[in-house]
């Protein structure tokens, strides 16, 4: 919904489902490759996951979790 109106990159862990990937392009997080988003704003969706050491490395403007 935003990539309309802003940069917008999309990263997941997980190998995202095939229904997410036909709808928008979605980076892998690799930290070991250093392959994570970094700067701007993070955004998280949910809580099934700690995000404390990836807000750190990503060195993110701002941070938004939704939780729901």
């Amino acid at each position: 919904m935003l990539r309309d109106v802003a940069d917008v990159q999309v990263w997941s862990e997980y190998e995202p489902h095939l229904r997410f990937v036909e709808q928008c392009p979605i980076r892998r997080i690799r930290p070991w490759r250093l392959a994570f988003p970094r700067g701007g704003t993070l955004v998280f969706v949910g809580t099934y996951f700690r995000v404390g050491h990836r807000v750190r490395m990503a060195r993110a403007d701002r941070a938004v979790i939704l939780y729901k």
